[in-house]
This record gives structure tokens, C-alpha cells and sequence, in this order.
């Protein structure tokens, strides 16, 4: 009954459209927060986690909806940084969920989805593909270090996919219309950068 409460009348509601997906940010915190107080993240209960799960993968999917199919997207505040706060919450829930071995895979999927989240956060803010690029190997060649350096092998494969999108982005997009010189001279950095791989 909460979780239909939560949903219906608390979430589509009582929630202007503008502060829909800042409430999807915040509904897991929420709950995550009481589940601590309680000494138990079941004390919500099965039906409250789903409610929550589904307003927050609602709004998560609304940052990679273009602006001419959710042109209300423009209307929330502060709509630019909502991508990479949804990326460090996801990371602050890999982070503590890959500590209880019954919520490892579900980490798992959090830290990809906020690989992703960062990655749709670039095409968003910057204009130049190269630009967006060059975010993209950072945050490979950051999720890699730090996987090195606390010996965390899901990490360390997490940062594959970043890193095979930035260089297939590189491959097909970015230096396709560059002139010859620097199209070899970038197939030169990216054959090195895989060797280095």
C-alpha cells in the first residue's frame, strides 16, 4: 500500500513535471537512508524498493531522451548536471553494494548504467565530438587506475566498455572528416593506446 501510495499519489501526482527527475535522484537516498536507520535494507520492504527502482529508472531514461522527444527536459533546474548526478549516485551504490554479496550484480549494473550516465553527460555539454571523446578515455583511463590501485577487477572490466566506445566513437565519428594527417596520426594513437590496453 505505501509503495502504491509512493507511486501514484506522492510521485505522479503530487510532482510537477520540471522536479520529476531531481525526485528520482533523491527517492533512493530516501529510502536507503530509513533502511539504515532501521539496521536492515529489507525493512522497506520488496514492493517499496520496486516503487523506488521504477521512479528512479523512469527518470534515469529521461537523460538519454533527445530534446525534440521530451522538450520539457529544457524545464528542469539545473538539467545540464542532472546526467552526472545520477552517474555519482550510481557510483555511491556501487560502492556500498558491491560490500553485501547478495547485491554484487546489482552494483554491477549501477556502475555500468553510471559509466553510462557519464557518458551521456558529455554529448550533452560539449559540442566538439572530440571533446567528448577525449571525456570518454579519461574516465576509462581513470575507472582503470583506480581499479589498479584498489584491486577491483568489476572496475577494471567496467572501464572496457567505456573504453570500446570511445574508441569505436574515435574510429567512426571524429576522424572521419579530418584530413589525412591527422586521421594517421590518430590511428597511430589509438593502435598504441590498445597495445597499451
Amino acid at each position: 500500500y505505501v509503495a502504491l501510495v509512493l507511486v501514484h499519489a506522492g510521485y505522479f501526482e503530487s510532482v510537477p513535471a520540471q522536479w520529476a527527475p531531481w525526485v528520482g535522484l533523491a527517492v533512493i537516498p530516501l529510502v536507503g537512508a530509513y533502511a539504515a536507520l532501521r539496521g536492515d535494507m529489507k525493512a522497506p520492504g520488496t514492493p517499496l524498493w520496486f516503487a523506488v527502482a521504477l521512479i528512479f529508472v523512469a527518470n534515469y531514461s529521461r537523460l538519454f531522451a533527445g530534446h525534440s522527444m521530451m522538450p520539457e527536459i529544457r524545464d528542469v533546474p539545473a538539467h545540464d548536471l542532472l546526467a552526472l548526478c545520477y552517474a555519482a549516485e550510481l557510483y555511491l551504490g556501487y560502492y556500498f553494494l558491491r560490500k553485501i554479496p547478495s547485491m554484487k550484480e546489482i552494483g554491477r549494473i549501477a556502475l555500468y548504467a553510471g559509466h553510462i550516465a557519464i557518458m551521456a553527460w558529455a554529448i550533452q555539454i560539449f559540442e566538439s565530438r572530440f571533446v567528448v571523446s577525449l571525456v570518454w578515455g579519461a574516465l576509462a583511463l581513470g575507472c582503470l587506475l583506480l581499479s589498479l590501485n584498489r584491486r577491483d577487477k568489476i572496475l577494471g572490466q567496467s572501464s572496457l566498455l567505456v573504453f570500446a566506445a570511445s574508441v569505436f566513437k574515435a574510429l567512426l565519428y571524429d576522424i572521419a572528416l579530418a584530413a589525412p594527417l591527422i586521421r594517421i596520426a590518430s590511428l597511430l594513437v589509438l593502435g598504441a593506446s590498445l597495445y597499451l590496453r
